[in-house]
């Protein structure tokens, strides 16, 4: 499915807009046109700085191209914008994991469950982070 004509438009109405390129970021990853991902999530990151979901949707479509160390930048950049923001800290952690690195998994799972926890909707991650560490532990 391409994207909508209503995305373009919004952009052609106000470029400036960085929720419409997010959107339309979102969509390119759908249909595996990860490169455009890239540059949409790029330009909605050039107008909002801030923006930590695009950094994590980043982070997203640089794992999908397999491109590890920019997908860590990314969730620090994310982390460091806001110390609170658990899916960074949850997905960084399970990114570490995944490659070998058990110290700093346990470091994010743990700061994740710190923030977590105590958050009903996240309440079935929260028990994937608790498993995690105990594989860890196991290691």
């Amino acid at each position: 499915m391409e994207h909508s004509t209503f995305q373009e438009e919004a952009i052609e109405f106000d470029p400036q807009d960085a929720g419409t390129f997010f959107n339309r970021g979102v969509a390119y990853y759908g249909q595996g046109k990860l490169d455009l991902a890239i540059a949409d999530f790029d330009r909605a990151i050039e107008i909002n700085p801030q923006d930590t979901y695009a950094f994590n949707n980043r982070e997203v479509v640089h794992m999908t191209q397999g491109k590890v160390d920019l997908a860590i930048t990314d969730y620090d950049r994310a982390i460091e914008i806001n110390p609170q923001f658990t899916k960074a800290f949850y997905n960084r952690g399970f990114l570490h994991k995944r490659i070998g690195n058990p110290k700093e998994a346990k470091e994010d799972l743990v700061n994740y469950l710190r923030l977590a926890e105590s958050i009903p909707e996240e309440k079935e991650w929260v028990a994937e982070a608790k498993k995690a560490l105990i594989e860890i532990a196991d290691e």
